[in-house]
């Protein structure tokens, strides 16, 4: 269910309803409340008293909110991990970009995004502050629902592949500024493929 969350399977103010996500999930009555709780907790979710769960209907200025946040927070972050990152921990880099390159030749949009989400998790992972890196991993997702999908063309996909690549490149190349203008130029430009790209969208 949270995957199809993230995915934009849902719509802007849709209702949950129990029985149909039992049947859709194949899961008891007691997970699907659980599952729903849960995501309700991390604002994936909306619930309504006596009603029962719902997405939250679309809002462009929080969700512009939310993007500003985190491209703050990423920024800041960057810096740290410039420093911090090791040899070691560049090869790592490289092998998940590789992995995300590959993927977006042809997998599925969630491999696709879970790709993106492991670079991006191990990247800011090296900062060395655990509730940063968490707190952007959490802006991450949350934004993502009520969003549309960055990764619905293969221009944003092959550009996303070469940012990520770039980023590395700065870092191993000792330019901090070369970093920060890359990662500017990766968050806005997803900022907008977010707005732009229709659901299922693809232009392959």
């Amino acid at each position: 269910m949270r995957a199809d969350l993230l995915m934009g399977e849902f719509e802007h103010g849709q209702w949950l309803r129990l029985n149909e996500l039992e049947k859709r999930y194949s899961v008891s009555r007691f997970e699907v409340r659980k599952a729903l709780a849960t995501l309700a907790a991390v604002g994936a979710l909306e619930h309504v008293e006596n009603h029962g769960y719902r997405l939250p209907p679309a809002d462009p200025e929080r969700d512009s909110h939310h993007r500003e946040i985190r491209m703050l927070l990423e920024l800041g972050a960057a810096p740290k991990v410039y420093y911090r990152a090791s040899i070691d921990d560049l090869a790592h880099l490289h092998e998940l970009a590789r992995n995300f390159s590959d993927a977006v030749e042809g997998s599925s949009l969630i491999d696709i995004q879970t790709a993106n989400d492991n670079f991006h998790r191990a990247f800011f992972a090296l900062c060395g502050n655990p509730v940063l890196s968490g707190t952007i991993d959490e802006l991450r997702e949350l934004v993502r629902p009520y969003s549309r999908h960055p990764y619905s063309t293969s221009e944003n996909r092959q550009q996303s592949a070469a940012e990520h690549f770039e980023m590395l490149d700065c870092i191993e190349q000792k330019n901090l500024p070369g970093l920060l203008d890359v990662m500017r130029r990766h968050l806005y430009r997803i900022s907008i493929a977010s707005k732009l790209a229709g659901p299922g969208s693809d232009d392959e």
